[in-house]
């Protein structure tokens, strides 16, 4: 299993690259109505290694519930360290592409690889350079974060499940503990928009709200119009 790669719940294996996986994605679609309609948005999920590998069901949910709202997703599942290289390297835009038509060249790593979204989604909090290591060092790296999704200039929206805390207490209480820094305040330091509680526990598995799926998907779909 790769440290970084691309997953759905209908491929047989990982992905390697972005390109591969829109290489399936596109041509899934004439055989499968489920999949996000051609022509639909694309949105990049960061999502957490750990629980894609562990099928974590609420991976599988958020997936399909963003394709039945019209999204296409390209979920990528990362430790976390490599979010900034993942979104410079492998992940462009209209914006970037017409800049580099003008000589204007932010990013001299960009694969060839890359592939073009219309929305960045951060579901597991962190900074964006450094990732879980660099919380300690929060907002040192903010200039290097604001500079990358900069030259992207898509919404980098953070929406994530709290992990330590049950959806009957969130909803009582709000967000509890260092969770409301880490999986949230810490990417709006970086410039993330919107932040959106996807869910919470129910037992010990990682649930998901519906009602926030689908309100993420409609903030979504209102930045990427604008």
């Amino acid at each position: 299993t790769p440290t970084v790669g691309l997953y759905h719940p209908f491929a047989d294996d990982y992905f390697s690259t972005p390109a591969e996986y829109l290489k399936w994605y596109e041509s899934e679609k004439g055989f499968d109505a489920a999949l996000a309609p051609p022509g639909s948005p694309r949105v990049a999920i960061l999502l957490y290694r750990k629980h894609v590998l562990t099928h974590q069901k609420y991976i599988d949910v958020l997936i399909r519930s963003m394709e039945k709202e019209g999204l296409t997703p390209v979920p990528v599942f990362i430790t976390g360290v490599e979010a900034h290289t993942i979104v410079r390297d492998l992940l462009t835009t209209s914006y970037e592409q017409q800049q580099r038509n003008r000589g204007v060249i932010a990013n001299e790593g960009l694969s060839k690889d890359a592939i073009a979204v219309e929305a960045i989604v951060n579901t597991i909090g962190f900074p964006l350079v450094g990732g879980p290591a660099g919380s300690m060092e929060a907002g040192r790296q903010t200039e290097v974060s604001t500079q990358l999704l900069s030259s992207k200039n898509v919404p980098y929206l953070v929406a994530a499940p709290l992990l330590v805390q049950d959806i009957p207490s969130w909803m009582r209480n709000g967000v509890q503990g260092l969770q409301s820094v880490v999986l949230f305040a810490l990417p709006e330091l970086d410039g993330a928009v919107d932040p959106v509680v996807l869910g919470g526990l129910v037992a010990d598995k990682i649930a998901l709200v519906p009602e926030r799926v689908r309100k993420l998907a409609a903030r979504l779909n209102g930045w990427i119009r604008l």
